[in-house]
């Protein structure tokens, strides 16, 4: 079983499709997440 951290840049843009096209903002971020592995083993698990 393994945790696992990560982290990195990302980009959102809001530009609206309706009326308000005069809106047009967009925001640099850091994003993180929280990850857990469960590994199966080869003898414990066998497709038929």
């Amino acid at each position: 079983m393994g945790l696992v951290f990560h982290a990195g840049p990302g980009y959102s843009s809001i530009k609206p499709l309706g009326f308000y096209k005069e809106n047009n903002t967009s925001f640099l971020n850091v994003m993180g997440g929280l990850e857990l592995h469960k590994a199966l083993s080869e003898n414990g698990f066998r497709f038929c």
